[in-house]
């Protein structure tokens, strides 16, 4: 680990076990390429959003990366949110320019733009990471999720895909199902089904999306264990930049209600360094104040936390060989 990864973590560390002020930086970074979206799936707060639609221009998305290259502790970058990647025209352009500049870049699509002419043109790209998410194995109910959605399109498309990757080929492609009382009776079949195709079948569990209106009690299968250290690693490790450049204090903020700053106006890390995150960063410590999303939010610890307290758990578990459970996320 070089000097300035070592350096960013112990500024991490001390910001939030402390609530000292120090530099850091995001370990990943999300882009919202676009916030048009081709469904509506029942389990997404996409219904519900309210802000003024738009594609991400390429030339905001350069200037977001041409800082985020220089920043050595960022591991990757995610370039979907609230939306649908491939309807914007400059995805590939995006994918082609941020590839060589950041450690790993991920795409995630819904499979239904996924076409002969999308296919040749991601495989022709570097990127090293794509997820197609697909929810079910069959007609009925993948129609009672994806809203809007062909069911046959997608698992046509991704078939073609697939086999014309062929396994093991770039890029690592994980096809994924959310779990779900509607599907919970497929989850066998869905892994059985793409196991010898995709480069990782992924079953991942349903969010609640921080809004009560997405039915998160009607639909999930359990409740979920949370991690003993009552941290959200998001404020620490995860920064959000949606189409407009706006950033919210969290993905969960659909609707930019509590926005920190805005890429066009402002540096990357001096957003992420402001007074505003540092008040909120130690609102979090002390579990107090915290925005109305969070009451209605089950990701706690999503993306890991800097606290001597799991640091040092993490440390026994490692030791005493116990496995450790990974929480994936749509």
């Amino acid at each position: 680990m070089n000097l300035k990864k070592s350096k960013n973590i112990l500024n991490l560390t001390l910001n939030n076990n402390f609530g000292i002020k120090t530099e850091c930086i995001p370990k990943v970074v999300c882009i919202e390429t676009t916030n048009y979206c081709n469904l509506k799936c029942s389990m997404c707060n996409y219904r519900f959003m309210s802000r003024q639609k738009e594609h991400m221009t390429f030339k905001l998305f350069k200037k977001i990366i041409d800082e985020i290259r220089h920043y050595p502790f960022v591991s990757g970058i995610d370039i979907q949110m609230w939306g649908e990647p491939f309807l914007n025209k400059d995805i590939f352009k995006m994918v082609d320019y941020s590839v060589d500049k950041v450690p790993i870049v991920r795409l995630n699509t819904n499979g239904m733009l996924l076409n002969d002419k999308n296919t040749k043109r991601l495989m022709a790209t570097p990127i090293k990471h794509f997820t197609i998410s697909i929810d079910a194995t069959t007609k009925e109910t993948y129609d009672k999720i994806r809203c809007g959605g062909d069911f046959d399109t997608v698992i046509k498309n991704t078939k073609k895909f697939l086999k014309a990757k062929g396994k093991g080929n770039r890029p690592y492609t994980v096809v994924q199902i959310i779990e779900m009382k509607h599907n919970k009776s497929e989850l066998d079949a869905f892994k059985e089904q793409w196991k010898d195709l995709a480069d990782e079948v992924d079953i991942v569990r349903l969010s609640s999306f921080s809004n009560p209106n997405t039915n998160y009690d009607d639909n999930k299968i359990q409740d979920y264990d949370h991690d003993s250290v009552p941290f959200c690693g998001i404020l620490w490790n995860r920064m959000c930049i949606y189409s407009n450049g706006d950033v919210p204090f969290c993905y969960a903020d659909y609707d930019g209600k509590n926005l920190l700053g805005n890429v066009y106006e402002s540096k990357i890390i001096d957003i992420w360094n402001s007074d505003k995150i540092f008040r909120l960063r130690n609102n979090f410590r002390r579990n107090k104040n915290l925005p109305k999303e969070c009451r209605y939010c089950n990701e706690y610890d999503r993306n890991g936390d800097y606290s001597i307290r799991r640091i040092l758990r993490d440390f026994v578990d490692k030791i005493s060989g116990r496995e450790k459970i990974s929480k994936n996320h749509r």
